[in-house]
């Protein structure tokens, strides 16, 4: 929906191409990015290319005022308890960021329509960052 009504470039991995430098990309794309949206789930948070480069670039980029992290609670993840060190040395837990809602009710095990409600939230959050509200008249 943002992309078609709005001009807000989207890009996740799977829009990597055959041949592409992966690592690169993805670290080109992360410098470039306005807007994080991370799904954490417990497997995100397991793996250590997304916990030692992905999320490590993206914190220290949101310190440094670069850009915003909108992150979703997808499964239960101890998001508290997993440090992220970026280069600076810095430690930082995705807990110490504003989830989109509330990481007590991850989206796994909701209903789709709860779910539809969850994805409208995060449209918004998004949206918001791009979009300036109107100012009274």
């Amino acid at each position: 929906m943002l992309t078609k009504n709005r001009s807000i470039p989207v890009w996740h991995y799977k829009l990597l191409e055959s041949g592409d430098k992966w690592e690169t990309v993805i670290r080109k794309k992360i410098s470039e990015a306005k807007v994080a949206v991370i799904m954490v789930s417990a497997h995100c948070l397991a793996s250590d290319y997304i916990r030692n480069t992905e999320l490590p670039l993206l914190l220290q980029d949101a310190e440094d005022g670069h850009v915003k992290i909108k992150w979703i609670p997808v499964s239960n993840a101890p998001v508290e308890d997993t440090l992220i060190k970026c280069e600076t040395g810095e430690p930082y837990y995705i807990n110490d960021y504003q989830a989109v809602w509330s990481k007590d009710k991850p989206l796994e095990p909701m209903r789709k329509a709860d779910r539809t409600r969850m994805y409208n939230k995060v449209y918004y959050a998004i949206r918001d960052c791009f979009v300036k509200p109107e100012q009274p008249a």
